[in-house]
């Protein structure tokens, strides 16, 4: 898995709450260090490859075979009574269904990655192929689901948790910050902000657009930029509760995604949300007109608007933050852990029938 992404920080947190269950969790990750930058419980075993090691993505794939044996004998020693597979790298999602058929272990896909997100021939063929083998497949929305349904055994539908609990702190309705937070990269369409942000500038005096994280196209938005002193790169950071706290809205322009921990969070906060409604995931969180605004996907006219709006209404900035109490709620942890018991409890007789 991905260190540094969202993916790797749910697993983590999940594994977490598992172990403080009580529950045995083994943590096999192919693709990176023994342990992700985020904390996980130290209940929790966890084994890694050296793959990361070897820096062509292609000799890779064409050594993942290897992969097999190592896990094979990973469930062969912990006999898990359910092996969760990460919808991640397709040779990982691949051999983990093959060593789940081979120990006759019941086998569950976590599909945390939209459809859109990966939509390649080669990604479409991997579902098709694995996702009927898989005893279950966990979405983390209605519409990702409803791609490939009529073809698994059983599925749910699970969102990422609010990994924040209940933030009590009382909103800043005088604050003149925009806050986004996210890897810096060409599919979360910051240059539509950027560009937004541009139009709004001159209707929003005193306002500040912060932009949280780092990534390989920062140079490229920072040069976009460069004639907005109202804009300003703050890099990646261990404290990305700061920015939440002090921020009046937050605003998001990816083009697709899972299930956007970005939103969850920013929700948690009691802060109004703006975000383009790609697909999937943010129409699952924002309430529009109520929590937030939802923009067409791709419309950056639509987005400078509501941009606007969000930044020269207080009183519906107000409104939609104490919206947000409700609205958290479908997210915690307590119901996300009973969910999974659903799924583990599903697979497991579904095995011994």
């Amino acid at each position: 898995m991905d260190e540094h992404g969202g993916a790797a920080r749910v697993y983590s947190y999940m594994a977490s709450k598992w172990a403080e269950e009580g529950r045995e969790v083994v943590f096999q990750n192919h693709f990176g260090r023994a342990l992700s930058q985020y904390p996980i419980d130290g209940r929790v075993k966890i084994f890694a490859s050296i793959f990361k090691t070897i820096p062509s993505k292609v000799l890779r794939s064409l050594l993942s075979p290897f992969l097999l044996p190592v896990l094979l004998r990973r469930i062969v020693k912990e006999k898990p009574d359910v092996l969760i597979v990460n919808n991640g790298p397709y040779y990982g999602q691949f051999i983990g269904v093959i060593a789940g058929k081979l120990t006759k272990t019941p086998v569950v896909i976590w599909k945390h990655t939209g459809y859109y997100a990966l939509s390649s021939f080669l990604y479409k063929c991997v579902r098709r192929l694995c996702f009927p083998l898989a005893d279950a497949v966990v979405f983390l929305t209605k519409g990702d689901e409803s791609h490939v349904e009529s073809y698994v055994k059983q599925s749910f539908i699970i969102p990422n948790p609010n990994q924040n609990g209940s933030v009590s702190i009382a909103y800043k309705q005088e604050s003149k910050v925009a806050l986004t937070v996210g890897r810096l990269s060409q599919s979360k369409n910051f240059d539509h902000l950027i560009k937004a942000w541009k139009l709004a500038e001159p209707l929003i005096t005193g306002w500040k657009l912060e932009i949280v994280g780092d990534g390989d196209y920062r140079s490229e938005l920072e040069k976009e930029a460069s004639d907005l002193k109202s804009i300003k790169f703050e890099g990646s950071t261990d404290n990305v509760a700061k920015y939440y706290r002090k921020a009046g809205f937050f605003v998001m322009s990816s083009m697709h995604e899972g299930l956007p921990m970005v939103l969850i969070e920013a929700t948690a906060y009691g802060l109004p949300c703006i975000s383009y409604d790609c697909k999937y995931g943010p129409a699952e969180i924002i309430d529009d007109g109520k929590t937030g605004i939802l923009v067409e996907n791709g419309n950056i006219d639509a987005l400078y608007k509501a941009i606007v709006r969000m930044a020269e209404d207080s009183a519906f900035r107000e409104a939609c933050s104490k919206n947000t109490l409700d609205r958290i709620k479908k997210f915690s942890t307590e119901q996300i852990c009973r969910q999974w018991d659903e799924v583990f409890e599903s697979v497991v007789k579904h095995d011994k029938k």
